[in-house]
């Protein structure tokens, strides 16, 4: 959901800023003279994850757009899969932002495949992705 105000905070209005049906979650915010614009992953049926934005110009109506060019699998994060690291470090983590003309976007993505003396039958891996519009 997100909450804005027109008049300085006297008046509070409420609209839904995400397209999906199930969860949408760790969203990041950023705006420009075009309007305000969400990035979130949304969990789709199959249990993977894409990268959504939404935009609007008006605090109302949105437009979502998938930002992913291919859906990746959630990892289960406890006990870590690299406990020589640390016990438990990935994070879900989504950026946006803004220079009025395109917008940026990074997100941390499970879908490459790393097979290591740790894990011989291979695991999702946790890359930095970067995509703009």
């Amino acid at each position: 959901m997100l909450a804005w105000s027109s008049n300085g905070g006297t008046r509070w209005s409420v609209s839904a800023a995400t397209s999906g049906t199930t969860d949408e979650i760790q969203p990041a915010l950023t705006s420009d003279d075009k309007g305000v614009h969400l990035a979130y992953y949304q969990r789709n049926g199959d249990d993977t994850l894409d990268l959504v934005a939404s935009d609007t110009g008006d605090g109302y109506h949105f437009r979502s757009a998938r930002v992913t060019s291919q859906s990746f699998p959630a990892v289960v994060t406890v006990p870590q899969f690299d406990p020589i690291i640390a016990w438990g470090y990935m994070g879900d983590y989504v950026s946006t932002v803004s220079d009025g003309r395109t917008q940026y976007f990074a997100w941390g993505d499970n879908r490459d495949r790393v097979t290591n003396f740790l894990h011989p039958q291979g695991r999702n891996d946790p890359d930095v992705f970067f995509a703009s519009r």
